[in-house]
């Protein structure tokens, strides 16, 4: 990342910030700077993860990355739940993981809430594979799977394999889940 940054020059992040990822000299120092955040994630070190996934962000807000996945989770394990629902407004979609998301941050923001279980039900409706996983009906595949489609059982086994860990922290999550 320090050759990468000093062999492109401040002046050249400063100039190509909004559209880095459409350089491809700077693809290595994106992947690198990806890499590391998500080691600074992984080691517990929130606060450096969470610097380094920003300004990912900041130089391609189009996010070609994914690191808006990989910061909504950091925010939420650093307890940062306004900043995690901020990410989720900035970067929507049609997905499990948009609409799970919206639900697991509701109920760590406020708790079981009316809200959180009008949102858990269209969750359903996006992908009715999760709810098997997050209760432990099912197993998580062995092998995660590389690709998968939306509503299918690998979209549940990627979402569920990165997220178990936050919805965890649920009360009573297996009893609400499965209501």
């Amino acid at each position: 990342m320090r050759i990468g940054r000093d062999e492109l020059g401040e002046a050249f992040f400063h100039e190509n910030k909004g559209y880095f990822w459409g350089l491809i000299e700077t693809r290595p120092f994106m992947r690198a700077a990806m890499n590391y955040a998500a080691f600074l994630q992984k080691i517990g070190d929130l606060t450096a993860a969470i610097t380094q996934y920003e300004e990912l962000l900041e130089l391609n807000p189009a996010d070609n990355q994914g690191i808006s996945y990989m910061l909504f989770i950091a925010y939420c394990d650093d307890e940062q739940f306004r900043k995690a629902s901020e990410l989720l407004k900035r970067y929507p979609e049609d997905s499990a993981q948009d609409a799970y998301n919206q639900t697991l941050i509701e109920i760590l923001s406020n708790g079981l809430t009316d809200k959180a279980n009008q949102l858990f039900l269209a969750a359903k409706k996006v992908n009715k594979y999760v709810v098997d996983l997050l209760t432990g009906k099912k197993k998580l595949p062995a092998d995660i799977p590389d690709y998968y489609s939306f509503g299918d059982k690998n979209e549940a086994a990627v979402y569920v394999s990165e997220h178990q860990h936050l919805w965890n922290r649920v009360p009573k999550l297996k009893e609400w889940l499965s209501n």
